[in-house]
């Protein structure tokens, strides 16, 4: 099962980071899993992928697709 989730970016938050904005966001991920999702392309701002290091802007809509952990 994957979990999806949509964050539109406020105002104040323009110019951070995305991994770093959604690191302090309360999503419930770290910032390396939000970096391997980037990576897999698990999150997506406005239907594009982007990289770890891409600002975002206002009224940006962040889509994340969170998989179920694999159990080992």
């Amino acid at each position: 099962m994957v979990t999806k989730k949509e964050i539109i970016v406020p105002e104040d938050k323009t110019g951070q980071r995305l991994d770093y904005f959604l690191s302090q966001i309360d999503i419930g991920l770290s910032r390396s899993r939000i970096q391997d999702l980037i990576k897999d392309n698990k999150i997506n701002v406005n239907g594009k992928c982007e990289k770890s290091h891409s600002k975002v802007k206002q009224g940006n809509i962040i889509q994340i697709e969170i998989p179920e952990p694999v159990e080992i």
